[in-house]
C-alpha cells in the first residue's frame, strides 16, 4: 500500500475480509451454536460488545480501499 501497488491494495483488502470475518464466526459459534456446543451466551458478553467493533473497522477499511481504490494503486 505504501508503494502503491496493486497487490499492496489486493492485500489489505484480504486483510481487513478476514477482520470482518473471524468476529462474524465467533459470534455465531458463541450464539447460533449454543444449542451444539452448551455455551452459556451470558459469559461472552464482552465478544458481543468487541467483536461487533471490530467487524464495523473491517467492513468500513474495505468500503474505503473499494471507494478510492483508484486513487491509492497507480
Amino acid at each position: 500500500m505504501l508503494k502503491r501497488r496493486s497487490w499492496g491494495f489486493y492485500s489489505m483488502f484480504a486483510a481487513l475480509a478476514i477482520t470482518a470475518y473471524w468476529p462474524i464466526v465467533s459470534l455465531a459459534t458463541v450464539f447460533i451454536g449454543r444449542d451444539i456446543l452448551n455455551l452459556n451466551p451470558d459469559k461472552y458478553v464482552s465478544y458481543s460488545i468487541i467483536l461487533p467493533l471490530i467487524i464495523i473497522y473491517g467492513l468500513w477499511g474495505m468500503w474505503y480501499l473499494y471507494k478510492n481504490g483508484d486513487d491509492l494503486v497507480n
